[in-house]
């Protein structure tokens, strides 16, 4: 039976008894309903407490439980989002926003934020981790100025007096000093000589 539905007949016995009582006329038989009386209202003590604080609805756990599938015990049911790390114990060590390749991402030196995908920037000094120029991580090392000016040109080619650039057969190293200008030709012997503007710049790549 529910609970409010035994709070209802312990209250309809508690009034109706009494009223059976009081109709008894003869007094053997109004005794013994007395006792009888008696008796019954100490059940119905015991039994409001017993069952005077018994919810309606008992409340029910709101955390979710799983079992482990052979009996054993419960455990709260939870979860949690899984984080590879990369080697630094992080997947952006240098906090550039780039995430490292040890994580899958695109990042090829995470101990240093200039070194990343899209870097636009030149620089004069290698990687701190490696030495290495590639700032943008696209595998290929890229000039400020890529040009150069040969102004000893094989035996049969024109000199070139239109170009500026790094003055030399070939481009010089990144990170190095070279200079830079010109070739110019001789009005008289018609030599290709070399015209300095500047004579130590620094050669910025990425």
């Amino acid at each position: 039976m529910a609970p409010r539905a035994r709070k209802r007949a312990l209250k309809g016995a508690k009034i109706n008894l009494p009223l059976m009582v009081s109709s008894i006329r003869d007094p053997p038989d109004l005794a013994r309903a007395s006792l009888v009386v008696l008796g019954v209202a100490w059940a119905l003590s015991a039994c409001e407490l017993v069952l005077g604080d018994v919810p309606d609805n008992p409340p029910r756990s709101s955390s979710a439980t799983t079992g482990n599938g052979s009996g054993g015990a419960m455990s709260t049911a939870s979860t949690s989002s899984a984080t590879t790390t990369g080697t630094g114990g992080c997947c952006d060590c240098d906090g550039d926003g780039y995430m490292s390749a040890a994580c899958g991402g695109t990042d090829c030196d995470d101990t240093s934020a200039d070194v990343h995908p899209g870097q636009m920037m030149f620089f004069g000094v290698g990687r701190p981790s490696d030495g290495q120029f590639d700032y943008d991580c696209d595998g290929k090392i890229e000039w400020k100025d890529p040009a150069v000016v040969n102004c000893s040109p094989p035996l049969g080619l024109m000199c070139d007096t239109t170009t500026h650039g790094f003055l030399g057969a070939e481009h010089p190293a990144c990170g190095t000093k070279s200079k830079s200008g010109s070739c110019v030709k001789d009005a008289t012997t018609l030599a290709c000589m070399e015209q300095v503007e500047q004579p130590m710049v620094l050669v910025l790549c990425r």
